[in-house]
């Protein structure tokens, strides 16, 4: 089970959602939401939990949403898996696989407990899962006319042929469903950017949700994300455990 943060200072403001994704063998994911816009007062706790490394590396971004995404996606991370663990947020080490996915590390790498983060706009939000290895993207639709150019790059071949068939107002909705799902799918498997997106195609052009249906991979797209905004959130079946 997953729980509440430890660090009651914080996350008066953060929503949580908990999915349930599969039949046969359900994986229960947690997904934590955090509107900058309503948490700012939240900035200077969070980043007081974030390690010296950690905070160099958000003094280094240029631009201030840049700079606030990695503290409250770092923080965030910090105080909710710190609550999992029964550690302080400080305690934590995190590495990075060679695909560049971050990952608990020292004492509590073998926590069995997965994560990764996601943020566009003002959302920033964190996937938690026990039983496998999870993704999740959002993506904030405020830029219509970059729906060719995103299309290009996402989409496969056969995609691209249904989506020419698409109602012009319906396809902003429709290209994010999907390019939400394949990132979500990418980062579960770990694979970053050695799988382009255009590479393969994923159910989701017509449907309104549901199941992505990829081999090692149960995708679920939120239905409660914030109007103006599309979301995903996918596990990796072959890397859940057992208990």
């Amino acid at each position: 089970m997953i729980g509440t943060p430890a660090n009651t200072s914080v996350g008066q403001h953060w929503r949580r959602e908990c999915l349930s994704l599969g039949e046969r063998s359900p994986v229960t994911v947690q997904l934590w939401w955090v509107d900058l816009r309503d948490s700012s007062g939240e900035y200077g706790i969070l980043r007081q939990t974030l390690s010296p490394g950690e905070i160099e590396r958000a003094d280094a971004f240029l631009v201030e949403r840049a700079r606030r995404h990695f503290v409250f996606g770092a923080g965030m991370t910090r105080v909710v898996l710190s609550g999992l663990l029964g550690a302080t947020p400080e305690e934590l080490c995190f590495e990075v696989t060679a695909d560049g996915k971050p990952r608990l590390a020292g004492k509590h790498a073998d926590s069995g407990i997965h994560y990764n983060l996601a943020h566009s706009g003002d959302l920033v939000v964190l996937a938690v899962c026990r039983e496998a290895e999870v993704g999740v993207d959002v993506e904030c639709m405020e830029d219509p006319e970059r729906i060719l150019e995103v299309a290009d790059r996402v989409l496969s071949l056969e995609e691209k042929e249904t989506f020419r068939t698409i109602p012009p107002s319906l396809r902003a909705e429709q290209l994010y469903r999907v390019w939400t799902r394949k990132e979500a799918v990418l980062k579960a498997l770990g694979a970053g950017l050695r799988i382009p997106m255009e590479s393969f195609s994923l159910p989701g052009l017509e449907a309104a949700g549901g199941f992505v249906k990829l081999p090692q991979c149960i995708g679920f797209v939120s239905a409660s994300c914030p109007q103006g905004y599309a979301a995903a959130v996918a596990v990796n079946a072959a890397s859940q455990v057992t208990r």
